[in-house]
């Protein structure tokens, strides 16, 4: 079912289904560097004692930091170096969900992820930023879990993927000749996965495609 992807192992995590009517917060951290992190949330269900009804979640987080130079006080030439610059990031999320419980085995779940970053690698030559990399990610899954009989139940999963990594490189090589290159990688993963799940006592046999 997982090829390659369970060399090491496979862990199974089943979330459940939220029944607190309102939840919400926020937390704001600050610390050295000019480091800020920020982070909300909140959600809401709908779903009776009987495990029927809609619920909901969104949440945001932000980070941004002027970095520091990552480079050892020994290998400065003079305890400074005109090249090397603090390792910043800024970073930015969002996610959020949307589902429906039919029965305590049985559930609709659509879900969605954003992020996306920019991070200095803590060398800079020509350009204001220097060297950096970028990521773009999103992430949706649609999700069905249902149940055939007391000891079967199966799920269908379907996803897509979307990724753009960018990268600017900018050096001075050993001849003290200025070099730069830059990256811009993209990858799309989508799909569907569907399992079937037996389980009788302590035993449980799973398969699909």
């Amino acid at each position: 079912l997982y090829g390659a992807n369970a060399m090491g192992g496979a862990i199974d995590i089943r979330t459940s289904v939220p029944t607190e009517k309102l939840k919400a917060g926020a937390s704001i951290k600050y610390g050295t560097y000019n480091t800020l992190f920020a982070n909300a949330f909140v959600g809401q269900s709908y779903v009776d004692s009987i495990q029927q009804g809609t619920f909901w979640s969104a949440s945001l987080h932000g980070g941004r930091s002027d970095g520091y130079i990552t480079e050892s006080d020994e290998y400065l030439e003079y305890g400074e170096d005109t090249l090397l610059r603090p390792s910043f990031f800024n970073e930015l999320s969002a996610e959020a969900k949307i589902g429906h419980s039919f029965s305590a085995a049985e559930k609709l779940v659509f879900s969605f992820k954003g992020y996306t970053d920019k991070r200095g690698k803590g060398w800079q030559v020509f350009d204001d930023d220097g060297s950096y990399s970028i990521h773009h990610d999103i992430n949706s899954r649609l999700k069905y879990n249902g149940k055939l009989s007391k000891f079967v139940y199966w799920e269908t999963v379907a996803f897509g993927q979307f990724e753009n990594y960018i990268k600017q490189n900018e050096y001075i090589n050993s001849d003290g000749d200025f070099s730069m290159y830059e990256l811009d990688s993209k990858r799309v993963d989508a799909g569907s996965i569907t399992t079937f799940h037996y389980q009788k006592g302590k035993n449980l046999f799973k398969g699909g495609f």
